[in-house]
């Protein structure tokens, strides 16, 4: 009581002064703090609604101060759950929000809590890598906040007046936080981040209880059957597909080249390789680049064109090869054992057949997988195989006799040396997965095509790893071909040269390419298939000068928003992390480092209506012609 007597509280006026400006200080300095964290996305009203964002903040003080209120009630019961709930808003709203952010670039709000549904034990992964860090920032805000009513309580002492409605109050306020009807855009960047993390755990609520929907994954696959058409012959060469994960183009070198260390043991295997200089996922996320590879189509297709479109393995089965699937990924991720099951694939196998417990992000080796890919291949019989690599995902593994970085430590730098130290290995694998092909009886003059479904981002634009946007660090992908001489007519030789030099190339033209070697696209039985393809092959003339970008399909939700499209050398792609629209020239800025004004891509603004009706609408732009682009393509490597 000494410290009651020495602030005077026997005043009731100012023990009011002091228990109104002890409620509200919490939120109060939590809101200052946000808004000038989020000073520029405010000042520029590319992101919260100043009317949402104040009608955010006045919920949040009252969560705050009505919560302290109620941990001043007569009845223990009460208090014990007033300072849980007051605990929780501190972890999370201020703790958790600060750890999401520092690696997602915005606030965790409902429809990131709705998306993870699925990924819960990739999140706790996550987590458990740093458990020192990420348990200073949820148990210190819990135990300040804890502490900070339990003082405010000691001080001022348990309340008489109306304790029951003030509890009232307080569960209402709380309940209003987590379950109201807030506006969904508004949710998402435009309140403080302790409102916003109660209304995506209610989000987390209403979806178990039906009332929200599930997100969307890939679809089951019920793939047609390629039939028609007249087999290869027995000695055509076998054509294997190797598929890395979260590979960067400027880490891995697509050609060989004395400026270019970083690929050797595949240097050594693959010298005569063409390398592709412009090469281009159309997603940052495996399962969407992976079912727009192995199918071909528009990324933007619907679901139900998805779903039943022939993959790779129909096209090759009916031309008359064995077929296997060999990935080293859990592919029970975003369910796309699922959507490849129906396809005529003789052998498949991914990490869950060899460990039913295997870790979800790194999988199983990489090297096992491709030990198995080898022994499909030395049947006597041409054979198309993929060979799915994962062990470069994050958390990165890390394999005896191939770190040579530093990455011990929860730091960037350490995280990104262990990066660096998978890709030494990835290089190793790949490397001796070649020459071990190369060693076959009818493994000289098979064809080997190398890509990866997407970069990997160490904070170029605010962001890490991948899936939050589609700058060139996350969608830049490496690609070359390995076609030994005799396997394709001088005249495909050339067209693929002149491609690799200076062809924009995405993902569909890759699925293209594949179909050419088999000999599919001019199979006119095939065409009513094949005409549906979203890609051109780098075996003939033909090029797509205009593709779209999407992480946000019909067949899958996303988060945060990111689509858009090239116009060569022009790219307006959408930022849903940053709320914003962005315009550059990908050919004289190929790091996307100096964005040009929205004016500049006004043509491309009408190539993109919205995908579904949950994405927002470009801004209208006055028409502009865009200026003439530099006619010096950009290096194979960064």
């Amino acid at each position: 009581m000494a410290i009651a007597r020495a602030l005077h509280l026997s005043n009731p006026r100012t023990r009011t002064t002091i228990l109104v400006v002890t409620a509200l200080l919490p939120p109060l300095l939590l809101t200052a703090l946000d808004a000038f964290s989020r000073r520029g996305a405010l000042s520029a009203r590319t992101g919260p609604s100043t009317a949402g964002y104040v009608g955010g903040a006045v919920l949040g003080a009252a969560v705050w101060a009505l919560g302290l209120e109620a941990a001043r009630a007569p009845k223990r019961s009460v208090r014990v759950s007033a300072c849980i709930v007051l605990g929780l808003t501190a972890a999370f709203g201020i703790g958790g929000q600060a750890l999401f952010r520092s690696t997602t670039h915005e606030y965790f709000n409902r429809e990131a809590a709705v998306f993870s549904i699925r990924l819960w034990p990739t999140i706790v992964h996550y987590l458990s890598l740093s458990p020192g860090p990420v348990s200073a920032l949820l148990l210190g805000p819990f135990a300040l906040a804890i502490a900070y009513a339990l003082f405010r309580n000691r001080v001022a002492g348990t309340r008489t007046l109306f304790p029951g409605l003030i509890a009232g109050l307080a569960l209402l306020a709380w309940l209003f936080a987590t379950f109201g009807p807030l506006d969904v855009p508004s949710s998402r960047r435009g309140l403080p981040p302790d409102v916003l993390f109660w209304h995506a755990a209610g989000g987390l609520g209403l979806s178990a209880a039906g009332i929200l929907p599930k997100p969307r994954a890939l679809p089951p696959g019920n793939h047609a059957q390629v039939t028609g058409g007249s087999p290869v012959k027995n000695n055509a060469p076998s054509i294997v597909l190797i598929l890395g994960e979260s590979v960067r183009r400027d880490e891995v070198c697509s050609r060989p080249s004395p400026s270019c260390k970083k690929s050797p043991r595949v240097d050594l295997a693959a010298p005569d390789r063409v390398g592709f200089t412009l090469s281009f996922s159309i997603a940052s996320c495996t399962e969407i680049a992976g079912a727009v590879l192995w199918s071909g189509l528009d990324v933007r297709s619907p679901r139900e064109h998805m779903q039943t479109a022939p993959l790779l393995w129909d096209y090759a089965k009916a031309r008359g090869y064995k077929t296997g699937y060999f990935a080293a990924q859990n592919l029970g991720f975003a369910d796309q054992a699922l959507f490849v099951r129906s396809s005529r694939i003789d052998v498949f196998r991914e990490a869950r057949d060899r460990d039913p417990h295997v870790d979800a992000d790194i999988g199983s080796p990489d090297e096992v997988a491709a030990a198995e890919a080898i022994a499909f291949l030395t049947h006597d019989a041409p054979a198309f195989v993929v060979l799915h690599l994962s062990n470069t995902h994050l958390p990165y593994r890390q394999v005896p006799g191939y770190t040579p970085y530093d990455g011990e430590g929860d730091e960037p730098s350490h995280k990104r040396a262990r990066y660096l130290n998978s890709l030494a290995h990835h290089d190793a694998t790949v490397g001796d997965f070649v020459t071990a092909i190369r060693r076959l009886p009818r493994g000289k003059d098979a064809i080997v095509v190398y890509t990866a479904d997407h970069g990997e981002a160490w904070g170029e634009h605010q962001s890490f790893t991948h899936t939050f946007d589609l700058y060139a660090e996350q969608v830049d992908i490496p690609l070359w071909i390995d076609a030994p001489a005799g396997t394709i007519s001088t005249e495909a030789r050339g067209e693929l040269m002149r491609a690799g030099q200076n062809r924009p190339f995405t993902t569909p033209d890759i699925t293209a390419t594949v179909l050419d070697f088999m000999g599919a696209l001019d199979e006119s039985d095939y065409s009513v298939y094949t005409s549906a393809l979203a890609g051109k092959s780098a075996l003939r003339p033909a090029q797509n000068d205009t593709f779209y970008l999407s992480n946000c399909p019909p067949y899958r939700s996303c988060y945060p928003d990111a689509w858009g499209v090239v116009k060569w050398p022009f790219k307006w792609h959408y930022v849903g992390r940053a709320n914003e629209w962005v315009c550059s020239n990908i050919e004289t800025d190929p790091e996307e480092l100096r964005p040009l004004p929205a004016e500049t891509c006004a043509s491309l603004r009408e190539l993109l209506p919205a995908p579904n009706k949950d994405l927002p609408v470009a801004p209208t732009l006055s028409p502009s012609p865009p200026p003439t682009p530099a006619s010096t393509p950009r290096g194979s490597e960064k």
